[in-house]
Formats: C-alpha cells, structure tokens, sequence
C-alpha cells in the first residue's frame, strides 16, 4: 500500500524541470552582429620608380683642382621597386651620378676628372600621408671612380639621405632629396641635394 501511496505522489512531490522556449525568429533577427573588420586606405603604393635630376652639393676631396668642384652639378638617376605591409614600404635601390672637376697634376698641368658614383641601398617609404605626397629615406653602399688620364682613384662608400615624391599628374612626381655621401675615392666627403622627375609605377 504504502508502495502504490509514493509512486502516484513522486511526480508531484518532485516536478521535472520545464524546458527552456526555442528562441523566437524575432530574438534571433534582432540579436547583434558581430562587427566584421574594415580595411584602412593607407593612400597609394607604388610598385616602383624611375627618376632622372640634377644636383647640386658641397664636395671634400684629397685632390688640388683648378676650379671648385662644389660648381659642378652631377647628373643622376636612379630606380627601384617596392614591397608593402601595412604603410610601410621597403625598396630595393641602384642608382647612377656623374660629375667632373679639374684636377692638378703639377703646376703647370691640369687635366679633367669624371667622377662615376654608382649606388645600392634600401629605400624606406611612409604612404599614410595620402596619395600624393610619399616621405621616404634611403642609405646604402657607395662605390665612387674618379677618372682621368693621370689622375685617378677609386674606393667603397656609403651614403644616406631623404626626400619626398610629390604626385603632379599620373604617376608623374617631382622628387627633391638631400643626401650625404663618403667614399675612400680621394677621401671624398659630398652634400649634395638633387631635384629629380620621377614617374611612379
């Protein structure tokens, strides 16, 4: 008897737990999505550039000349190619600059020196500043030749310098740079600043 007595109170002495409500197509339209990640337009990246100037600089070197080689104005060029992450790029460099002066090789004689300064370094660029304007920073290794019939000498270097590109119109910019440049050439030690053409590709 008292057997039959628990077995007809055990579901009401001790309810099952009710179970939960499927959640509404309501909840569920007005549940909130996660935020998905925006890109951040860092302006433009080049993949490369190709610029041809004309400099202008203030010239250290071991060798008596006739005039002074800070008159010259050395014509150059160089290029490179870039690889971006985020802002920043990295370039790979080469350039070229040729200049000459008049060098003494006695009292009574002179002759002219070509002055080869050939350039390979890394180029470091900042694009978030727009698509018109790229800061950038170079440095790199030297090799400079001076070259004449008589006179002559020839040593590594280095040199390190910055500038900017300003875009004018396509991939046409305007590049003003300052750079400084120390060979074993004559012991040469050179500012110089350059104003280049540059066409961004």
């Amino acid at each position: 008897m008292l057997e039959t007595l628990l077995l007809v109170l055990a579901p009401t002495a001790f309810p099952a737990p009710a179970a939960e409500p499927p959640p509404s197509l309501a909840t569920l339209v007005t549940a909130p999505m996660p935020a998905l990640p925006q890109g951040y337009d860092y302006g433009f990246a080049p993949a490369g550039w190709v610029s041809v100037g004309i400099s202008w600089m203030s010239s250290s070197i071991d060798q008596d000349t006739v005039d002074d080689p800070d008159s010259e104005n050395p014509i150059g060029a160089d290029l490179g190619i870039y690889g971006w992450e985020g802002e920043v790029g990295l370039g790979l460099e080469a350039g070229v600059m040729h200049s000459t002066y008049e060098g003494l090789i006695d009292s009574l004689t002179s002759e002219e020196v070509d002055v080869w300064r050939t350039m390979v370094g890394l180029r470091l660029a900042d694009r978030g500043s727009g698509d018109r304007f790229l800061p950038w920073a170079r440095a790199g290794f030297l090799y400079r030749f001076d070259n004449g019939d008589v006179l002559g000498d020839d040593g590594p270097g280095f040199y390190i310098g910055a500038g900017f590109d300003f875009v004018l119109i396509g991939g046409l910019a305007v590049t003003p740079q300052f750079m400084y440049q120390k060979s074993n050439s004559f012991s040469s030690e050179e500012w110089i600043g350059t104003l280049s053409l540059s066409y961004l590709f």
